[in-house]
């Protein structure tokens, strides 16, 4: 099922506990597997939480295999606490933004899907339905149309009542 999912994610945040060694371990599993899956240019964050606990990890050591021997995006934070929640997001649009940079400058990025090494192709997920934009003055527009209407009718009535044949 995980390869599944992976087939059709855009980004991948993994999450670890710092207060747990095997924790980091199942990380680096899942992101061996997502590599395996998607291929290296896939926009990956890979996040340590529970800061609020005791850590068992060092912030340093780790922060230097992710960003240096894996090349992914690091972040701390606490759940419990929320702190750096938004950081993840963040960090997950640059890491997506980088892999954006690379095909405009023409580095093509495989799709996952084929290994062809064809051009990446930003599009809407399919799970997501197209809705139209709209805007308050559109609504409110929409909303006084009717009046419009009423209005011109009343008004058209009495211009027909006062005519003298």
């Amino acid at each position: 099922m995980i390869g599944v999912s992976l087939h059709s994610a855009d980004a991948i945040i993994i999450v670890f506990s710092v207060d747990e060694i095997e924790s980091f371990e199942e990380a680096r599993r899942l992101r061996d597997l997502v590599m395996s899956t998607k291929g290296p240019d896939s926009p990956i964050v890979i996040v340590g939480n529970k800061t609020d606990l005791d850590r068992k990890i060092s912030k340093e050591e780790t922060e230097a295999i992710v960003l240096f021997d894996w090349e992914n995006g690091y972040v701390e934070c606490s759940a419990k606490l929320n702190t750096n929640i938004q950081d993840i997001f963040k960090e997950v649009l640059n890491q997506s933004k980088t892999n954006i940079s690379s095909i405009s400058n023409g580095n093509h990025l495989s799709n996952g899907s084929s290994g062809s090494g064809s051009p990446l192709h930003m599009r809407r997920r399919q799970s997501l339905p197209h809705v139209p934009g709209y805007t308050r003055a559109k609504l409110q527009a929409e909303k006084s149309l009717p009046r419009q209407i009423l209005k011109k009718n009343k008004e058209a009535k009495r211009k027909n009542a006062c005519k003298v044949s």
